[in-house]
């Protein structure tokens, strides 16, 4: 079953402290983006400081994003 809009909303709110987060639809749900790094499944999301601190650091784990190329 797909999110709500709100509850998209309230996820992107409770990972704010992290960087800049970003929802996109796909696959009829969204995945949420931390300033443009993968995303990745959370299922307990009302511990805002717990998200935050998860979010940040997964995302100094990442590789930068490989830069686009051009058409």
């Amino acid at each position: 079953m797909a999110s709500n809009t709100d509850f998209v909303q309230y996820i992107a709110d409770q990972c704010s402290q992290a960087g800049e987060i970003m929802a996109k639809k796909m696959f009829g749900d969204y995945g949420i983006y931390c300033s443009g790094k993968d995303y990745f499944y959370i299922a307990d999301v009302d511990d805002r400081d717990y998200l935050s601190l998860l979010v940040r650091e997964t995302c100094k784990a990442l590789p930068d994003p490989k830069p686009k190329k051009k058409k």
